[in-house]
């Protein structure tokens, strides 16, 4: 059970300050959290039994990633992404739902895969490290962002009812290059959010940002008047990063950003394509955001009883 969810609705008043927060959640287990997993462990029955088991959970969200049609070579656990995405349409036809299944698309020649099979929601990828942007998709970043401007424009004219979110890696840490600079990483977190997608998910790759580097850049995106709403933010978690996690989602919903990733699956997350084992750290839980919310709340109303 979630305790930090089940506080919330237990109580009226909480659950009301909840509900006029607008809390916009994003599961990442079916993407990021299998992509160090072993395909044979997660045939295609055991990851629509994970699909249903999020969207029928008490606190589920319509917003559901369910793969990447990364290469099969490169990411054989995400080759049955095709047939993910049409279990996820059969499903919302079946009963009615309004789930809406995401797939990253890591290229050019990809969307046109994604476009083919009348994917509507779609995820993309770049990094504020051009060495981890390298090893991820073979190009620098300024080449991955011309890409994304033709992807966007593509996307514009060809399918406008898409819904679109851009991952941006690396906000504080590389995982090759070490700590990346303020300036530089403010730079491209600028350039990034001037694309025209949906949602730029400020991504802690390695779980090593803190409330005072994040501070920085969502106070610096703000004042260049990148609205709150284009932002979300996609933590790891382990238990030496906890109290840091906390003060950055109390820090977020201060600021009015309501989008975050989470992950039904525990103890899993990061791509082994980029990131050391030993550097890895799971994707948060429902259980640790719902659990820092509820704290949140708490304090918002012992300062307003």
């Amino acid at each position: 059970m979630i305790s930090g969810f089940n506080s919330i609705m237990n109580c009226a008043r909480k659950r009301a300050y909840f509900k006029n927060m607008q809390i916009n959640l994003f599961d990442v287990s079916l993407r990021d959290g299998l992509q160090t997993q072993n395909p044979k462990d997660w045939p295609l029955e055991r990851k629509m039994q994970t699909f249903h088991s999020i969207v029928r959970a008490p606190y589920a969200t319509t917003r559901i990633e369910i793969g990447s049609l990364a290469s099969p070579k490169k990411l054989p656990i995400m080759a049955d992404t095709v047939e993910m995405h049409n279990q996820a349409t059969i499903y919302n036809h079946i009963s009615d739902s309004d789930v809406e299944p995401y797939v990253l698309i890591p290229s050019l020649d990809k969307m046109q895969t994604a476009l083919k099979y009348g994917m509507k929601h779609m995820s993309f990828i770049s990094s504020a490290s051009d060495s981890f942007q390298k090893k991820n998709t073979g190009k620098n970043v300024d080449q991955n962002i011309l890409e994304l401007t033709c992807m966007a424009e593509i996307i514009k004219y060809y399918a406008p009812l898409t819904q679109t979110r851009l991952y941006l890696s690396c906000i504080s840490e590389c995982p090759i290059e070490g700590q990346l600079s303020r300036e530089h990483l403010l730079y491209r977190c600028l350039a990034h959010s001037m694309l025209d997608f949906d949602e730029i998910v400020l991504s802690d790759t390695c779980g090593t940002l803190t409330r005072y580097e994040l501070t920085h850049i969502i106070e610096y995106l703000m004042m260049l008047r990148v609205p709150p709403s284009k932002l979300a933010l996609h933590l790891h978690c382990d238990p030496f990063n906890k109290g840091e996690l906390d003060s950055m989602l109390h820090y977020s919903f201060i600021k009015g950003i309501r989008s975050f990733d989470v992950s039904y699956l525990e103890s899993t997350g990061g791509c082994s394509l980029t990131v050391p084992v030993e550097k890895m750290k799971p994707n948060m839980t429902y259980d640790i955001f719902f659990g820092a919310l509820n704290k949140y709340i708490e304090k918002c109303l012992e300062k307003h009883p």
